[in-house]
This record gives C-alpha cells, structure tokens and sequence, in this order.
C-alpha cells in the first residue's frame, strides 16, 4: 500500500503505476517536459491505451519539447538518420495515443524564437495521477531519464490530490503569477508559471537556506548557482553543515552547448566564493532535485538554477515541513552519499 510521501525511483516508479493504473477506475494522467520514443516510454504509452480502452479517462500533457528535439538536440540542425527516425517516431507516439481514445495535450507551441532555442519557455513539471493518488516527479519519460537516478513523491491525502490534479488540469491554460497551493497539514505545492526571471520555487531555496541553523542537503544534476551559492556560502560561513551530491563532471563535456556555457559561468561564480560547498559526485548521472534545510524540504522538477528562472520553465515543487517527509529525504540523501566519491 502507499502511503504518503512515499519516494520512488524511476524503475520502481513504473511498477507502481503499472500496478495502479490495472486497477483504476476514474484518471490515469502523465505530464512530462520529454517524451522520448524509449521502452519506458512505451510502456507508460500502453498503460495510457489501456485505461482508455476501459474507458477510464486517459491523459497525457506532453511540452511542445518532445516533438522539436529528440535525445535533448535540436531537430532543426542536421543529425544523423537514426536519431532523425526516432524523431518520427516521437511523432507516431503522439498519433497512436490519440487514436488509441488517449487525450493528448501538446502544451506551449513555439514560437520561432523558441524553435531555435528549444529550452526557452518549456512546462518543466512532471506529474502522475492515477485515481487517489498522485505523484510529484523529477523525472522526464525517456531512456536516460530512467538510467538517472531520480525520484517521485507520492502524495495520498486527499486535499493534496485535489490540488495537484487542478494543477495538472489548467497546464496550458492559463496565465497568472507564480503560487503557493495549501494541501492541508504543514505541506504545499510551489508552481511558477514560467514568467522570465521569476520563480516562487527559487525564492522559496533562497529562503531555506537563508534561515538554516543546522544543515543544508543538496541533491541536484548541478551545482547551486547565483544567490543560492552565496547564501549556501554564507551558511557554511557561520557554521551549518552544508553539504551536497551532484552528477560528475564528465557529464558536462556530453552536453549541449548551452549547458557547457552554463557550467563555465557557475565555475567562475564558485572560485570566486572560495568553492566552499562540500560536494559529492555520483555515478550514474543525478536527475533529481532536493533540498532539506533543518525541518524543511523542497522536491520536485525545480533544478533550482537560476537558468532555468531566465528560461522561463514552468516547475512544480513540494514544499514541507513535514518530520516524515524531511526523514525520508534524508535517508534518500544518505543513500546517495554511500555511491559517491569526494569533489
């Protein structure tokens, strides 16, 4: 049975919801940023179809992302032909869904802008809704996401479920600014609404940090960058024990353009404060998104850069005070840290 705050990997994760979804009567839904033409993503793909042909309301929120890039590249620039046949295959996916009785929402068409920088203005957000419960991801559908190591949060009482599925339902629709959703108890959901250079979710680290007296856990595919940096070094200044795990920087030297420059920036930024955070790397890459600051937690698909603040992303963050969830974390925090080495 699952309870709240329950925390699922991505192999476990699809398990789950396969389990769950057999067995659902009212909604299955999936929102992600990516979806790849990959095994894992087919087979969220087939448990989509077949709650539709039960006629159990199937939906999936899929970003305009998916269709303008396969395996994270540009498909404007050229590419070789298996990758340009995956993209059609993306293509396919999307089609076979709709026939299948699958509600599909392509959500945030580019502009010719964002056609030519792909990452500008995307629904970063990743959610699973499967009757009473739901589910708070990091992870985006595709092959790498799933090799990653990354986390779900479940999220059972009742008031917490309305909310999300709300939130889940308006993607797409509306405009408005950055909020803080009360789902009873001491827990909330963070949503920006990817306004350029604004993120409630951002503000709310800045803050965490800011106020810790005892540590600081860090659990990211980058480094903290711009005000979180300096604020983690004016913690690890007056005493709290900072800490954090990364992905290793071996990482950067596969990645897009963009991302190299970014990494260039944020290394500049850390020698300049003395790189006074104690970091771990961790092998295979790290995708999730954590951080715990004494009693206080923030998961979900925020990377928490300042980056993706100027990119204007749309994100989605579990805020809490809760001991049980804050517990879990950091177990999460201490498991990681056993499979990683010293930066």
């Amino acid at each position: 049975m699952i309870e709240n705050f329950d925390l699922f990997r991505p192999l476990p994760f699809l398990d789950t919801t396969r389990q769950l979804a057999r067995q659902a009567t009212g909604r299955v839904g999936l929102e992600a940023m990516v979806w790849y033409p990959d095994p894992p993503t087919y087979q969220f793909v087939n448990m989509l179809e077949e709650a539709a042909k039960r006629q159990v309301q199937a939906q999936a929120k899929i970003d305009y992302y998916s269709l303008m890039t396969t395996d994270f590249h540009n498909n404007l620039f050229p590419m070789p032909q298996l990758r340009r046949e995956r993209g059609r295959k993306t293509q396919e996916m999307v089609q076979r869904m709709r026939k299948a009785g699958v509600s599909v929402d392509l959500l945030n068409p580019p502009s010719l802008l964002q056609r030519l920088i792909p990452q500008l203005g995307r629904n970063h957000r990743k959610i699973g809704l499967i009757d009473g419960v739901g589910f708070v991801m990091g992870f985006n559908l595709s092959k790498y996401n799933f090799d990653c190591e990354d986390i779900a949060v479940a999220l059972t009482e009742p008031q917490a479920v309305k909310r999300l599925a709300e939130v889940f339902e308006e993607a797409g629709l509306v405009e408005r600014d950055d909020r803080e959703i009360y789902c009873g108890g001491n827990t909330y959901l963070l949503v920006d609404y990817g306004r350029v250079g604004q993120s409630l979710i951002l503000d709310r680290a800045v803050e965490m940090v800011r106020g810790a007296r005892d540590y600081v856990r860090w659990v990211n595919l980058f480094p903290p960058n711009g005000r979180l940096e300096v604020e983690m070094a004016r913690a690890s200044k007056r005493g709290v024990d900072v800490e954090g795990i990364i992905t290793r920087p071996v990482w950067v030297r596969k990645a897009r353009w963009d991302i190299r420059l970014m990494q260039l920036v944020n290394s500049l930024q850390s020698y300049s404060l003395g790189n006074q955070l104690a970091l771990g790397y961790h092998n295979p890459d790290i995708h999730a998104k954590v951080l715990v600051t004494d009693n206080q937690t923030l998961v979900g698909s925020h990377n928490l850069v300042w980056e993706g603040v100027w990119a204007g992303t749309e994100e989605l963050d579990i805020f809490s005070t809760n001991p049980i969830l804050e517990r879990k974390l950091n177990r999460y925090y201490a498991q990681l840290k056993l499979g990683s080495r010293a930066a």
